[in-house]
């Protein structure tokens, strides 16, 4: 089960395009919600509800952009300790 990478061997824009991949995907899905979003509170309840919802959507980008760049950059550190569970007992 223990599957590695070499990231030194083989083309480096496959490489860069493997991990962009799915973070273009993260972004494009978050995307999608905050039109849908916009969509169904504009339709459904008024004009009021849709500046909330526009007033918002900055800082739930930003909220989203952090965790996902906390994860990447845990992702980052984990394999650098691979015996980190022994150390701790």
């Amino acid at each position: 089960m223990n599957k590695t990478k070499d990231l030194t061997t083989g083309s480096p824009m496959k490489l860069i395009l493997g991990f962009a991949t799915p973070l273009l995907f993260g972004f494009l899905f978050q995307q999608l919600y905050s039109v849908v979003d916009t969509i169904i509170v504009g339709q459904c309840l008024g004009v009021k509800a849709l500046a909330g919802v526009g007033a918002t959507g900055s800082i739930n980008f930003m909220i989203v952009g952090f965790c996902m760049g906390v994860c990447m950059t845990r992702a980052k550190f984990i394999p650098a300790f691979p015996n980190i569970s022994t150390v701790r007992g």
